[in-house]
């Protein structure tokens, strides 16, 4: 008798965490110096300059999330497949598309 073994789709998230890989991919944006810095804003235009510097980075961070995300789901639809695939096979299909 052979033994076999039936993975569970709802177990992904525990056997293949969305990090590593995705990560490869998508760019985490560096914040803005001006925020962080130890000078005040000596005048209009270093105070607008680093507001639009800051309205970048959140506009970086927002498609930096998103990439994250579009990343973690390719991958656990890979694991699905992966999954699905395996399950086949496990069942003893010699053909498993």
């Amino acid at each position: 008798m052979r033994k076999s073994l039936i993975l569970s789709t709802l177990a992904l998230p525990l056997l293949f965490p969305a990090t590593g890989q995705a990560m490869l991919y998508c760019s985490e944006p560096d914040p803005p110096s001006c925020v962080d810095s130890f000078y005040t804003f000596d005048d209009q235009s270093s105070f607008d300059r680093c507001r639009r510097e800051l309205q970048s980075y959140l506009t970086e961070v927002s498609d930096y999330r998103a990439c994250l995300m579009t990343a973690a789901n390719d991958s656990a639809d890979e694991a699905t497949d992966l999954v699905e695939r395996f399950n086949c096979k496990a069942e003893g299909n010699s053909f498993c598309p």
